[in-house]
């Protein structure tokens, strides 16, 4: 069943969630004024949003991670086209195996156990197996692959988002990452998870800040649960 589908009438979608009517490939765009050549997209699911970011940004070299292997499989028959680097492992804070918790929907899959919420959301998030997958760090992966710098960082881990940012912490510190776009959650829906203002303190400490907020959710309770955060470095 579609994500989307699935969370109707579990959580709200605030549609003015952004000022502008740009999207935000329309404001990456803007605000990276320039030609785009390396973007990874790290929990690709199955490949949505890479497709939607080759398509404006056509130079690009787009590599998607992703370790559950329904999803890679996916993965692999959506994005078959050689601009598109597909590997088939978890980003987080270090190198090695760890466990990954198969969800009743696969979009909510993590490195981290779910957490109960008191909510219809947990439905969503109910483990159905684990498994062991492989997981690496950005800075390792780039490292191993000669990467530089990155034009973009999209980052949908499952509450796991600060500590891929950890294992990106050499290009932060460095500022070769331009534009990070990732989830934030508001409401603890993992065991150990990051929440909004860790991320925004972690990227703050090297230099970024928060642009903007996009597809900011809430549950029927009108709590606000999870939402997009768009980083760019600091002006100066």
């Amino acid at each position: 069943m579609n994500f989307i589908k699935a969370i109707k009438g579990i959580v709200r979608k605030n549609d003015v969630a952004h000022p502008s009517k740009n999207s935000v490939l329309d404001k990456i765009d803007e605000l990276l004024n320039e030609e785009v050549n390396i973007i990874f997209d790290i929990g690709a699911h199955h490949g949505r949003f890479a497709a939607q970011i080759a398509a404006r940004f056509a130079s690009a070299k787009i590599y998607c991670f992703e370790p559950s292997p329904d999803s890679f499989k996916t993965l692999k028959q959506n994005l078959n086209l050689e601009k598109f680097a597909l590997v088939q492992a978890a980003l987080s804070d270090f190198t090695g195996l760890a466990d990954f918790y198969i969800n009743e929907f696969d979009e909510t899959n993590s490195l981290l156990p779910s957490k109960t919420t008191f909510s219809a959301i947990d439905r969503l998030t109910t483990k159905k197996e684990v498994i062991s997958v492989r997981v690496s760090t950005v800075d390792e992966y780039c490292r191993e692959q000669n990467i530089s710098a990155l034009d973009v960082l999209k980052i949908d881990v499952q509450g796991n988002t600060l500590k891929t940012l950890r294992g990106a912490e050499y290009l932060l510190r460095t500022k070769r990452i331009k534009i990070i776009y990732c989830e934030v959650e508001f409401l603890e829906i993992y065991e150990g998870q990051s929440l909004f203002h860790d991320v925004t303190l972690c990227l703050q400490k090297f230099g970024y800040s928060l642009y903007s907020l996009y597809n900011i959710h809430y549950d029927i309770n009108e709590r606000i649960s999870w939402a997009d955060a768009l980083y760019c470095i600091n002006q100066k």
